[in-house]
């Protein structure tokens, strides 16, 4: 990435002509790029800020993210079986025993019972959690979500001047040189 850029500056500077070599045809063709083409395909093609700006972009993902904490969080399930053979089958009478557990189920004592349990079966649920106060936890995850939005920014903004920097002062001294050529013939 760096040779591109380094050819691309070589080839921006004034009245220095750029020669590129097309896939689809053995001629070639030359191309003059002034300083402001240069800066805009250094902007383009610098892996350090197209990086930079999809950190931007995941950060302000994750902000978003973060800022869902505070509302209600919903999940459902629902299941299903049916069992080709039942897993338990019984039948008899409740035992007097049952009885002794309590009024509400002594009349169930002596009464005849069958049961196929297991043959199938249905579940369905739905949760709701809302967040009351989670100790602070929710506000400072979004805190901290903000602030490194702000600081990947600033980051890419940097970035961006320091190659941009490059890129001129590159430019600059191809012109410096192309100049001192023509001094010297």
């Amino acid at each position: 990435m760096k040779l591109l850029a380094v050819v691309c500056m070589a080839s921006a500077a004034l009245g220095v002509e750029a020669q590129t070599t097309a896939t689809h045809s053995p001629a070639q063709t030359v191309e003059t790029l002034s300083l402001q083409q240069c800066l805009d395909e250094a902007r383009s093609h610098n892996r350090s800020l197209v990086n930079a700006a999809l950190d931007v972009k995941g950060s302000e993902l994750q902000k978003k993210e973060a800022y869902t904490k505070y509302f209600p969080q919903i999940s459902a399930t629902a299941l299903a079986f049916k069992t080709f053979d039942d897993m338990l089958k019984g039948e008899g009478t409740i035992p007097q025993e049952v009885a002794a557990l309590g009024s509400n189920f002594a009349q169930f004592a002596g009464m005849p019972y069958s049961y196929s349990m297991l043959d199938r079966g249905y579940y369905a649920g739905v949760s709701l959690v809302q967040p009351v106060f989670a100790g602070g936890k929710i506000v400072t995850s979004n805190k901290m979500a903000s602030t490194q939005t702000e600081m990947l920014r600033l980051y890419q903004s940097m970035n961006e001047k320091e190659v941009l920097q490059k890129v001129t002062e590159t430019y600059w001294q191809i012109v410096m040189v192309k100049n001192n050529l023509s001094t010297i013939e």
